[in-house]
Order: C-alpha cells, then structure tokens, then sequence
C-alpha cells in the first residue's frame, strides 16, 4: 500500500516535471507524448530554433534543457502522459477542402 502509494506521487512529480519543460521550452519531452515518426527527425533541429529565438520570451534568465538521459532508458516514451489532453476541432472552411476529383487541396496541405 505504502510502496504503491509512494510510486503515484513519483508519477505525479515527474509528470509536473516534464509538463513545467514543455512550458519552458515548448518542445514536449517523449517521456510526456511519445512521438510519432514524422516528429523524430525534426526534434533536434525545432528545440534549436526555440532556443536561437530568445526575443520572444521576457525573461531574465535564459533556459536551460533538462537532461532526462537516464529516465528515458529507464522508461519507454509516453510513460509519463497525462489522463487529461486538451483538444480542438478546427473547422475548414469549404473553399479549402478537396473537391471529388481535385486530390489534396492547398489549404489542407498547409494544414
């Protein structure tokens, strides 16, 4: 009871660990949302610009990536994702979606 009890608090702070980083650093961590294929390769390269694009955040000290090394040879991706996700439905407008014959508009593929 004890030991279980201590493993949900430890899921707990390192769920709030992680989801304080994704505010930080708007990159999500693969602990909180494992990735899909597509995200993997652009990983590196979206963290960097974040970091290269200082002026739009106001803060005085600068941010500093969280090294979770350990953690993520411990835990497989998504380990640490929340009960709770926000989602949206984002209507297209019908000029942008594809007629019967047209194939992928160029809305949708800016989408």
């Amino acid at each position: 009871m004890v030991v279980r009890r201590i493993g949900e608090i430890c899921r707990i702070v390192n769920q709030r660990m992680l989801l304080q980083d994704l505010h930080d650093s708007h990159v999500c961590n693969s602990l909180l949302v494992a990735e899909s294929e597509e995200d993997i390769w652009k990983n590196e390269s979206l963290f960097r610009q974040r970091l290269n694009n200082s002026d739009d955040y106001n803060t005085e000290e600068s941010y500093q990536a969280r090294d979770y090394l350990a953690a993520t040879m411990q835990f497989i991706p998504g380990h640490f994702a929340c009960d709770v996700v926000w989602s949206t439905v984002i209507q297209i407008h019908p000029r942008l979606k594809i007629g019967p014959n047209m194939g992928v508009s160029r809305g949708e593929w800016h989408i």
